[in-house]
């Protein structure tokens, strides 16, 4: 008997009164006093669950977009896919109110370091009982440029490249800790198994990292990896390191 595929769902979610529709939240019924409340996101999380998602994950980028005649008015004036609030804040509310649901964040390898994304994600992974997820992405905007100190993004050659490497040390800085290197041996006083734990060591041609990771590895070991990049240079980083790749 043939099988049939089952189909995976993962819900795109946005920060903000809207995630999709831009004029979204103009609509009657739209909630718009709630964005700052854990109870939103509570609930968010529960109807996902519900509904048999089996995640759901933030996009997010680091400005406003000025895209349209260099100006922020039309984008955020109007009602645009902003992120109101670091997604960050926002998974940890909603793992505490699930059981299954896959919790995905956003984060850039262009304007972040390897033991910053690593350890986050980790504490992520670790809170929710291994249900965390990374959307990797290269930043691609100048108004995020301008924010870290850059007058203009990055080439995209030179964008993969560094994603390729930070994903790299991030992921040796997750393997610095063996599963059984946390022990909480009250009777021997051992808290944890040194000999379990190592350092990184990434010396890589754009991040460097010495490690081990501060936090003990998580029930899965790393987050689930996301990559939606569908560009000759993207698909090698989807095929070599995501489980999840998102269809358009």
């Amino acid at each position: 008997m043939t099988r049939r595929p089952k189909m995976h769902l993962v819900a795109y979610l946005r920060t903000n009164s809207t995630a999709s529709y831009a004029g979204g939240w103009r609509h009657p019924a739209a909630p718009l006093d709630d964005v700052w409340s854990p109870e939103r996101y509570q609930s968010l999380a529960r109807l996902l669950e519900n509904a048999c998602f089996d995640a759901g994950f933030f996009a997010d980028n680091l400005a406003l977009p000025d895209l349209y005649k260099g100006r922020i008015d039309d984008y955020i004036g109007r009602g645009g896919q902003a992120s109101l609030l670091d997604p960050m804040i926002a998974l940890p509310i909603m793992a505490a109110a699930t059981t299954r649901l896959g919790l995905g964040a956003t984060l850039s390898t262009t304007f972040n370091e390897p033991y910053h994304l690593a350890r986050s994600l980790g504490s992520l992974d670790l809170v929710s009982g291994g249900r965390a997820a990374w959307n990797i992405v290269s930043s691609t905007m100048d108004c995020e440029a301008r924010n870290f100190g850059l007058p203009a993004m990055p080439d995209k050659e030179t964008r993969y490249d560094r994603a390729d490497d930070v994903l790299e040390a991030c992921t040796k800085l997750w393997d610095s800790w063996d599963a059984e290197a946390l022990v909480m041996d009250r009777g021997s006083g051992v808290f944890a198994d040194t000999s379990r734990i190592r350092a990184a060591d990434h010396d890589g041609p754009f991040v460097r990292v010495k490690g081990p990771l501060g936090i003990p590895r998580s029930p899965q070991g790393q987050p689930v990896l996301m990559q939606a990049g569908s560009s000759p240079r993207a698909l090698p980083l989807a095929i070599a390191a995501a489980a999840a790749v998102p269809r358009r």
